[in-house]
Parts: C-alpha cells; structure tokens; sequence
C-alpha cells in the first residue's frame, strides 16, 4: 500500500502554487481517494493530469495494485482546510454549531489559521424577522446581523447550495 503520507508530499510538490490538498483517504481494496481544490474552483482536466502523474509515480505493476480517484470537493461537502473557508468569503453558508443550532447566513469573516490549521473563527451574516411594535400594531421587520462562532463550537460548516439558487 502506498504511504499516504508520502503521497501527500509527493501531491504538494506537483500542485500549481494556489492550489491545495484537502484530503487523501485509502479503504479497503486499496482505494485511494485524493481531493484537490484552488480557489477558483478545479477543472476536471487538472485532476486527470495529477491522476497521471501519481500513476506514473507509483505504478501498478511495480507496486501494489490500487485503485485511484482524483477529484475536487462536492459543494455540499463539510470544509476540512483553512483554504476552503477563504475560497468561500463572501458566499452563502450553512454550519452547525456544537449545540446542534443550524445557521444559515453569508460568511463575512474567517479568523486566524490556529494551530489545527483551521480558522479559530468564522463570522456569519445572519438574517432574521424581528417583531416590533408600531403603535398598536404589530410589525415584523428584517433584522441582519454578524454571528459569531469559535471553531471549537463549530461542528460543520460548507457551502449553502439553497440560498445559493
């Protein structure tokens, strides 16, 4: 079985300089799972050039056989890298905090990259209704405001593909 480790390594050294590892998985089988990002998000004719050049860094006839898959991130996927949380300053967001609490709202700020190489916070803009009194009636009237939530409160977070449509 390949080292995953050296594999990582290996994948850094041949990755064009804005683009970055999200993760590398192997399961039983010998499958291996690569997934590669960049901010401007990653062509399919990118992951088929790296698939080639880790086959020809390892080849199946040499070594163990594997398997090997080469994509970027599912837009729905949770983020796993401080990069993802940059790439997505701006869009609409979902994140579930350790509460349970799901909030859905803009991310406008990613805090520092602490030492898990995870931000140590994310602020969301949140929208809500607020109910006022206007007189004798009653108003409801919409309410925008930042959320802030440390990372060790932050149980998932990724892109919101419904506020997004």
């Amino acid at each position: 079985m390949i080292d995953l480790a050296v594999l990582r390594t290996e994948i850094e050294q041949m990755l064009h300089e804005d683009e970055f590892v999200v993760e590398i998985t192997s399961s039983p089988g010998d499958q291996i799972r690569v997934v590669v990002d960049v901010m401007g998000g990653l062509p399919i004719s990118r992951c088929v050039e790296i698939s080639r050049a880790i086959t020809q860094l390892h080849d199946r006839d040499e070594e163990e056989d594997y398997a090997l898959e080469v994509s970027s991130p599912s837009l729905s996927d949770p983020w796993q890298v401080y990069e993802q949380y940059t790439r997505h300053l701006e869009a609409p967001v979902q994140a579930v905090d350790a509460s349970g609490m799901k909030w859905h709202g803009k991310l406008i700020e990613v805090g520092a990259r602490g030492a898990d190489q995870l931000p140590e916070y994310v602020v969301l803009e949140i929208e809500r209704t607020e109910t006022v009194q206007d007189g004798k009636k009653k108003k409801k009237k919409q309410v925008i405001e930042p959320h802030r939530i440390d990372h060790d409160q932050l149980k998932r977070i990724s892109y919101d593909l419904d506020k997004a449509l």
